[in-house]
């Protein structure tokens, strides 16, 4: 039993290591702030992420982590800013399910893969993460905002 407990305890802290938060970056966060586009979906539950830094080497940004989910960082250079957007979209509920009398039929239902954020976060946090060469790294941002944005629809 000393032996189990030990080796959970090493991996707990090896698990906590490796998602271990920067507070010194190559880069500056300028505004973080989330929004939904007005006008062209009234009753949606996706949203936009965007955070705007200076400063910016040679990172490569890979997921942002809010509202206890994660996606993909989408990246945009202009001039002296970069902009890395996240878009979280609500998964949607069109799964056909097998309901049977029979539960061995019902074992063909694949779970749904979402992907939750591994960190606590309050309502104005966000993380992302980047990598610096082959190391991956994390930052947390301390003062997400709600913005509103009206959506541009090409005729």
């Amino acid at each position: 039993m000393k032996y189990l407990f030990a080796v959970i305890t090493i991996i707990g802290f090896v698990n906590c290591k490796s998602h271990s938060i920067q507070t010194k970056t190559p880069f500056k966060v300028v505004d973080a702030f989330y929004f939904k586009e007005i006008g062209f979906k009234e009753n949606t539950k996706d949203f936009t992420l965007e955070i705007q830094l200076t400063q910016n080497t040679n990172q490569y940004f890979d997921s942002i982590f809010y509202k206890n989910k994660k996606t993909k960082i989408l990246t945009i250079k202009t001039g002296k800013i970069t902009r890395l957007l996240g878009y979280f979209k609500h998964p949607k509920k069109t799964q056909n399910l097998i309901m049977d009398a029979n539960s061995i039929k019902e074992l063909k239902n694949t779970i749904p893969a979402i992907e939750k954020s591994p960190f606590k976060l309050k309502e104005n946090e966000a993380i992302i993460s980047y990598f610096v060469g082959k190391k991956k790294k994390y930052f947390k941002i301390k003062s997400v905002k709600k913005r509103f944005r009206k959506a541009h629809i090409i005729h």
